[in-house]
């Protein structure tokens, strides 16, 4: 077995170099490239030096699905999805695409974060954020209609999208709100605040409607595919920020997993049991699976 992070090769991407220079990263990585390489495409080590965070994901996702019980099979082609998961009932496939989303480019992008020691405070930039995922999710939905065009996937089998956020900007976990990834599939917006200053302590809590965020050019994003039926081939979508600098040694510990409440293929509540599972019917139902 060649090794996943190969002393011989020369490579300037920041996170293959991190790994290999990393005693701790080196064996976590290589540890689970032993087993992973089975499954992996054929061109997975010539693309390693260059987007070294893209094959980590990958990795990372599959070996976190084996972690949790899930039967991992060699796919039947290299043009699929990136992960093939045997469902035991009803006997069918589940496919998983994985994806990380990127700070963008031109005006809608996530700026870069300033190290400021005179800075007491910023504004996260939460709707240009919300436009990565967004954008993430727009790219391997297309690829699922080539899926199902060229036979690759069955029209009944489940597709979920894998996307990790960890190379955006501010991307982190935003407390007890709704996480972002959600509010880029569901119309949740802004928090508000209903003042009845007669009885304070009848004042509430919630979130405006945003089934769109406007771009600078004007055009409109959709943020509520989870309720537009075009989209129901999409069952879930797994969230993750985990990136090479911050494995999560419980692996899936930060894991967020959304149902598509349309979903024409849908996976069962409960598939996944890591991290925090979320469904949306007359509610937002959330489920934190114990660490």
């Amino acid at each position: 077995m060649i090794p996943l992070l190969d002393p011989n090769i020369m490579a300037s991407d920041e996170d293959f170099a991190y790994a290999r220079a990393n005693a701790e990263a080196r064996e976590f990585l290589e540890k689970h490239w032993e087993w992973y390489e089975q499954f992996a495409d054929k061109d997975f080590s010539k693309k390693r030096t260059a987007r070294f965070h893209d094959r980590f994901w990958e990795m990372y996702l599959a070996c976190t699905l084996k972690e949790f019980g899930k039967d991992l099979q060699e796919k039947p082609s290299e043009k699929g999805p990136d992960i093939c998961v045997m469902q035991v009932s009803p006997e069918s496939y589940i496919w998983v695409e994985a994806i990380t989303a990127n700070p963008g480019q031109g005006v809608d992008k996530v700026p870069p974060m300033v190290s400021n020691n005179n800075i007491t405070w910023f504004r996260i930039p939460e709707e240009q954020v919300i436009l990565r995922y967004t954008f993430a999710l727009d790219e391997k939905f297309k690829k699922y209609h080539f899926y199902i065009k060229d036979g690759i996937v069955a029209p009944t089998a489940p597709y979920i999208i894998a996307v990790n956020g960890g190379k955006v900007p501010y991307a982190w976990d935003n407390g007890e709100e709704i996480p972002y990834i959600i509010q880029a599939v569901l119309p949740f917006g802004p928090q508000t605040l209903s003042i009845i200053w007669e009885k304070p302590e009848e004042s509430t809590v919630g979130y405006s409607y945003r089934p769109e965020i406007i771009k600078k050019s004007k055009r409109g994003a959709p943020t509520n595919i989870f309720q537009r039926k075009v989209y129901e081939g999409i069952s879930g979508i797994i969230f993750s920020r985990s990136e090479i600098f911050n494995i999560h040694r419980k692996m899936g510990n930060d894991f967020i997993l959304v149902h598509n409440p349309l979903a024409l293929n849908p996976i069962p509540w409960g598939w996944l049991k890591v991290g925090r599972e979320y469904r949306a019917d007359s509610v937002l139902e959330c489920r934190r699976w114990a660490v």
